[in-house]
């Protein structure tokens, strides 16, 4: 079974071998596509566009390792407990996500170029592409396998 939620058919869970993609952190509600649930895991393709030339990708503008946990947690649900008091809910609701959890991310491949006319010193942009795997076929994942 399914329901409508922000325009989007999304599995409610009812019904046997029924999944639920909705996910309420507090008063939030997300949808994220890749889950544990689904048993679904993301592989990811990033090419950062940096004003900094090649190579001094750690000592210019923050670590990558920093710079991708940012990504990775932009990517993700927020855990409960890390909303800010005071959090409003998005003009979107629910917020489609791409991770239920940034450790359904199972490789990382970033490429660095030179980004030619910046708009700010540190802009940044990114191009990213995301493949999601099913771990195990099951049910509420069949119709992604080829």
């Amino acid at each position: 079974m399914s329901e409508i939620v922000g325009g989007v058919s999304v599995p409610t869970g009812q019904g046997e071998g029924s999944f639920n993609s909705v996910r309420e952190v507090g008063s939030f509600v997300f949808v994220p596509l890749a889950t544990e649930e689904m048993k679904l895991v993301a592989t990811l393709e990033v090419i950062m566009m940096r004003p900094e030339p090649p190579g001094r990708l750690i000592n210019q503008g923050g670590d990558i390792d920093n710079r991708l946990k940012t990504l990775f947690d932009a990517m993700s649900m927020p855990q409960l407990g890390s909303l800010p008091d005071g959090a409003q809910l998005p003009e979107e609701n629910p917020t489609f996500v791409v991770l239920e959890d940034d450790k359904l991310i199972t490789s990382v491949n970033v490429q660095t170029e030179q980004l030619l006319k910046p708009l700010k010193p540190k802009h940044v942009e990114l191009f990213i592409r995301v493949h999601i795997t099913a771990t195990a076929l099951i049910w509420g994942n069949i119709s992604l396998a080829s």
